[in-house]
Parts: structure tokens; sequence; C-alpha cells
């Protein structure tokens, strides 16, 4: 059996995490503390993909028909899931292509 739809969806779970991260925090190298401390300046996730969010993945799904010289055969809608189905879509994946028989 084929590991190319296991990579795909290793691909997939790549982009979104890319995606879906934020920037990093910067590190001061001035020991003193800052007086804006307080409310979290970072934002809440919403589940689903924002207007934004379609956005962003179009302009990626465009690149890569542009770099790997594709032309895409459907419209996809991107669905964003969080790191525990990740995990449980990837634990089923392969589960399911490498079954215990063939695993020694």
């Amino acid at each position: 059996m084929s590991a190319r739809p296991l990579y795909r969806l290793l691909l997939l779970g790549v982009i979104v995490a890319a995606c879906a991260s934020g920037p990093s925090p910067s590190v001061s190298s001035d020991p003193t503390p800052s007086a804006t401390q307080g409310a979290s300046s970072l934002p809440t996730s919403s589940p689903g993909p924002t207007p934004d969010d379609a956005t962003i993945y179009r302009g990626i799904a465009a690149q890569v028909e542009a770099i790997r010289s594709l032309q895409a055969t459907a419209q996809v809608e991107p669905k964003v899931i969080d790191r525990a189905t990740l995990a449980a879509n990837l634990t089923a994946e392969f589960d399911k292509d490498n079954a215990p028989a063939t695993i020694s």
C-alpha cells in the first residue's frame, strides 16, 4: 500500500499548523519589566476558517499550482482542525494502512 496518502495528510497538517501559528513572542534584552504588561494581545482562535483564512489558503493553492504547473480539477474548501483531531486522524490513517500483522 502506498504511503502517499499519509504524506499528503502530514503535509496538510504541517500547512495548517504553520498557518495557524501566530507571531512568536519576542524576548527583550532589557531586564526591566514592561509597563504595558497586562491583558494578552494574542488573538483568540475561532473554530473553522475565517474569510481571511480562506483567502490565505486560496493564495497558497494558487502558488502551488503555479510552481508545479498544475491545474486544479475541483474547488476544495479547507477545514481547520485542532491538534487532537489531527493526531486522531493521523493515528487512524496509520492504523488503517499498517495492519499489526504487517509490522514486526
